[in-house]
């Protein structure tokens, strides 16, 4: 049993099950010491005058400190030290790399948000090692730690977020697995996480200094941005549509842009046959081209995506890729001069593709979302969506009067990127890449738990 100088610590257990604190004594099964658990500042839970953690709190070097020396192969540096000493395994300073949350928090009590975390919650480092809590920290006060013992080294139990490496070569991998190292292959989540981590206190400094400024602008601009919402959202859609309707070349990509007459039918459920009348809306004059594409408006993404008109070889291009993945070409309706609605499918079957199909071209820093390029997005339309909706499989269907019904907008659009991901032919890693990244940031900015989920999605076959 691992000691602090003399304090024998209660090693966690299922039967014994407590909350942690802040200064709780982690152990490492690679490492040569142990460590204590910290956090840059309090989330407002205390347990006997402690401040409470929860599962979010695993980022390397700000909560996880290392364990002394690392002695897994899986670690690089561990593993070129080992080669230069003639295959004598050489231990190297430990550089702790956690890439998910602590696994088996208590999800019914919430602490800042997230599930409290537990005596007997685990993690599992990059480089294979099992992260145990062999202390929950309540009754510790300011003791030195000591030396790992023996009894704690071992190798390390399979769990979610180990490295690729980890996994046992007699065993044949599991699709979920290999979704998992795919996961694991995007480099720079630990180094940009431990960035935000250390730009987090200025971030925080700069929130506090801006908020009364801040306050003061929105309070002053808020009659003025709700009468702009009501007039440019809803009256002045409503009022071209109904001046297209009265024209008799009913145009669905000139005239009703989708936006506003269509979404009115769709949330009010005045009509059951909407879907007619996009039928016969699409057999008006077809979609110009040339110069008019220098006029046309665009949907506007606030600079998340591409806000530049699509050029007649873009179109050719998506078009014909939408039709590769099974798309049928009736189905498919690229936006017109005067349509800003989204690309996306339309009544579960039609494909409408605008300019935001592309991705930003902006500087700086952007989400995985605004990084997928534009084949990527129509199989996160086609493969993901538009086939999960064929096989049943879809969280959002229409009801018999073509309503929207929304059963998991996190779990939809994450089901959707991991298909795409996973099925999609002709592209490239990186695409596969940020379509992965962007389904795990879906299910993580909702709160859900990928192992949680996994058994629910359609994922495992196309």
């Amino acid at each position: 049993m691992p000691n602090i100088e003399g304090i024998n610590i209660q090693q966690s257990s299922a039967e014994r099950k407590s909350y942690v604190v802040v200064g709780a004594i982690l152990s490492c099964s690679s490492g040569s010491k142990q460590s204590r658990l910290k956090v840059p500042f309090s989330h407002g839970v205390f347990v006997k005058g402690k401040p409470q953690m929860n599962i979010m709190d695993f980022v390397p070097n700000v909560n996880i400190m290392p364990f002394g020396k690392c002695s897994s192969l899986k670690n690089p540096t561990v593993a070129s030290a080992t080669a230069a000493n003639n295959g004598v395994l050489t231990p190297m300073p430990c550089t702790p790399l956690t890439t998910m949350p602590w696994i088996d928090g208590k999800a019914d009590n919430l602490v800042d948000g997230h599930p409290a975390l537990l005596n007997k919650s685990t993690n599992m480092c990059f480089y294979c090692g099992q992260i145990k809590i062999e202390d929950d920290g309540q009754d510790l006060g300011g003791v030195t730690i000591g030396n790992q013992s023996s009894a704690n080294s071992g190798p390390p139990a399979a769990g979610f977020g180990q490295g690729p490496a980890c996994e046992k070569p007699q065993e044949k991998p599991s699709m979920w697995d290999s979704f998992v190292k795919g996961i694991s292959m995007l480099g720079d989540v630990p180094a940009a996480m431990q960035k935000a981590a250390s730009e987090l206190p200025s971030a925080l400094e700069k929130a506090a200094n801006d908020l009364p400024k801040g306050l003061q602008k929105a309070a002053e601009d808020l009659p003025k941005g709700v009468g702009a919402f009501v007039r440019e959202g809803f009256i002045e859609p409503i009022q071209e549509d109904l001046d297209t309707l009265r024209d008799d070349k009913v145009d669905l990509a000139d005239g009703i842009a989708i936006g506003g007459l269509a979404l009115g039918v769709l949330t009010l459920g005045r009509s059951k046959n909407i879907k007619d009348f996009v039928d016969a809306a699409r057999k008006g004059k077809k979609r110009t081209g040339g110069g008019q594409n220098n006029l046309r408006k665009i949907k506007d993404t606030n600079g998340l995506r591409n806000e530049l008109p699509l050029t007649e070889s873009q179109i050719k291009e998506l078009t014909n890729y939408a039709e590769k993945l099974g798309m049928p070409k009736e189905n498919i309706n690229v936006a017109g001069p005067d349509d800003t609605s989204p690309t996306g499918l339309l009544f579960d079957t039609i494909l409408n593709i605008n300019n935001d199909v592309l991705p930003s071209n902006a500087a700086g820093k952007l989400s995985a979302n605004s990084r997928i390029t534009g084949k990527a997005t129509i199989a996160h339309e086609v493969v993901g969506h538009y086939e999960a909706g064929l096989a049943g499989r879809s969280f959002q269907v229409m009801d018999e009067e073509l309503r929207p019904i929304i059963r998991n907008f996190a779990l939809d659009e994450a089901q959707a990127s991991i298909r795409a991901a996973r099925f999609a032919p002709d592209l490239a890693q990186t695409e596969r890449n940020m379509l992965l990244r962007d389904g795990i940031s879906r299910l993580r900015n909702a709160g859900i738990r990928i192992r949680d989920v996994r058994e629910l999605l359609f994922i495992d076959r196309r």
